[in-house]
């Protein structure tokens, strides 16, 4: 009796697990220096992520960005700075173990964490379609429907569903509907 109770115990657990949802998108948009800074645009539409994906994609149960390098001049900050008010609105933290090169680390991270539905990744451009399609890859789907991205796209997102076994489900290229915010800072300096 006992081992099927344990037996129907592991089955209700088995098909408790839920998909995966990958959610990768740019960092806002940028000086146009080599501050490693965001804009007051981009300020602007980091305030505004979380209303438009919470709704959408559920709380996340993680959240990375690509981390800067250390000891280097102008070392951009903009993935952190995108997903700081994501964090600070659902009370995460935000995972900087890797350089936007470090794709390969960040995809088999992503893979192991378990019991994690929603992960939000926010991520340098050059290097965001690599991630994407490496997780693509390694999960049984095809990397070459994942199209690239432009270096003036700060709005879509890629959209990566994974089922309860983690193989590949699904692939969209989505658009936050962010682009026309204001250049301008909620309070800007005088100078």
């Amino acid at each position: 009796m006992r081992s099927i109770f344990f037996l129907l115990l592991l089955l209700v657990a088995e098909n408790c697990q839920a998909e995966r949802t990958f959610v990768f998108f740019r960092h806002a948009e940028k000086q146009m220096n080599f501050s490693g800074q965001l804009s007051c645009q981009g300020l602007n539409r980091a305030l505004r992520l979380p209303e438009v994906l919470v709704p959408r994609y559920g709380k996340p149960d993680e959240l990375y960005a690509s981390a800067p390098i250390e000891e280097k001049e102008g070392s951009s900050i903009r993935a952190v700075a995108t997903l700081m008010p994501i964090a600070i609105q659902t009370s995460e933290s935000i995972g900087l173990q890797f350089h936007a090169r470090d794709t390969h680390a960040l995809v088999s991270r992503l893979l192991a964490s378990d019991n994690h539905q929603v992960t939000y990744i926010a991520w340098e451009h050059d290097h965001l379609v690599d991630a994407v399609k490496e997780l693509v890859s390694s999960t049984g789907g095809e990397s070459a429907q994942i199209p690239s991205i432009s270096p003036f796209d700060y709005d879509s997102i890629y959209l990566v569903k994974l089922d309860k076994h983690l193989r590949f489900k699904s692939f969209t290229l989505e658009k936050e509907g962010l682009n026309q915010l204001p250049t301008q800072c909620v309070n800007p300096i005088e100078s």
